[in-house]
């Protein structure tokens, strides 16, 4: 079941709203400002959001703003409510990171149809970003083995030469020691590479 927060402080509009998303099989938590839509969105982690723009305490805007600097919440779907939809307005919000708008009063089908294909489009990106996290594994899978021990072999290969040889050369030793320092970045560049990967595939879970 998909989770809405519905941010609206206008206590009819809210419930109103949460009684048809309910009806038609979404999970629908509410708050009565941007500020407690702040806190419900970090604590909630919802599918998509539906916020009023001009409320007591944090604006939606506001709201959203925060949402914005926020990694683990800024691909939240996000539709403002409105009860005017001026080009300036739209274009601010759009701004913010607004997938879309809704007039006041809200028609049952157009508010469905919003959240349907916000949930949709959604899902579409997520599913394209795990297929590019799966390439991506497969291409480390794939080459990890041999990126491990080139490097590897590079530093263990030089630091018997200098251990085992006798009287080496000023020039030898620094040669020598520049061969091990760039294998040693090679193997940091593959480690890093490796963190990356855990990291994006952290965030898409």
């Amino acid at each position: 079941m998909k989770k809405i927060l519905l941010v609206e402080d206008e206590a009819p509009i809210r419930e109103s709203l949460q009684e048809i998303l309910e009806m038609h099989g979404f999970e629908a938590i509410t708050a009565e400002n941007g500020r407690e839509g702040f806190y419900l969105a970090s604590t909630q982690k919802p599918d998509l959001i539906i916020s009023d723009v001009q409320m007591p305490e944090l604006t939606g805007y506001e709201m959203l703003e925060l949402l914005q600097k926020n990694a683990d919440l800024m691909h939240i779907p996000f539709i403002f409510l409105t009860s005017q939809i001026e080009h300036e307005k739209v274009r601010t919000g759009m701004n913010l990171g607004a997938d879309d708008y809704l007039a006041k009063p809200v028609r049952m089908r157009d508010l469905l149809t919003a959240v349907e294909n916000r949930l949709q489009k959604s899902e579409r990106i997520k599913l394209a970003f795990d297929d590019k996290i799966n390439d991506l594994l497969l291409t480390i899978n794939k080459n990890v083995q041999h990126e491990f021990n080139t490097p590897l072999h590079g530093i263990l290969g030089f630091s018997d030469l200098i251990l085992s040889s006798q009287n080496l050369s000023p020039d030898s030793l620094k040669m020598f020691a520049n061969a091990i320092q760039i294998a040693g970045l090679r193997l940091k560049d593959t480690l890093d590479n490796i963190m990356l990967y855990r990291s994006l595939l952290g965030n898409s879970e």
